[in-house]
This record gives C-alpha cells, structure tokens and sequence, in this order.
C-alpha cells in the first residue's frame, strides 16, 4: 500500500515542482489524536480560473506517548487547506 503512494505521489511532485525542491512547512498543529503536521506544498496558484489553489501533502508524526516523533504515523494530500479545522495549537487540545 505504502509502495504504490510513494509512487504515486512521487509522480505527482516530479509533475508540479520538476527538480526543484518543495517548500516544507514544519508546523506547531496538532490533531485531536496528538499527531503533529507537517506540510509539503506541491502546487499553488494564484490563478482564479482553478478550482484547486492549492495542494499539500500532510506529513502526520506521534502522537509520541505512542509513537516516537521521528517517524512518520500517517500522510495524506490535501487541496485547499481542506483539513486546517482538524489541526490546532497543542495548547487547544490540552484544555
């Protein structure tokens, strides 16, 4: 499974960035669960006749209390920051 996204994402890099290198955005957001964002923009466009702006592939780390901070515990590709109500400070989650 794990395989056929590497490619399938690595494809999708090479078409939008080519050889230059993507901007990788290590947040403080955190979801629900305590896994920590990190995002890797693959596309932006200013572009008004586009419906997609923007596309990102979510880097999702921990929680740590499970799994170490330095692995990767789950990825996903977004369009439009269709995901930023699931990631918030830590100091939400721990109210």
């Amino acid at each position: 499974m794990i395989g056929n996204d590497v490619k399938k994402y690595r494809n999708l890099i090479e078409q939008y960035l080519g050889r230059k290198k993507p901007t990788i955005e290590v947040t403080e957001l955190y979801n629900r669960m305590g896994q920590k964002l990190v995002k890797v923009l693959l596309f932006s466009s200013n572009n008004d006749t586009t419906k997609i702006k923007e596309i990102h592939l979510s880097l999702y780390f921990g929680p740590p209390n499970f799994i170490s901070l330095n692995k990767i515990s789950g990825y996903e590709l977004v369009t439009n920051n269709s995901d930023s109500l699931n990631f918030r400070p830590l100091s939400y989650w721990n109210k």
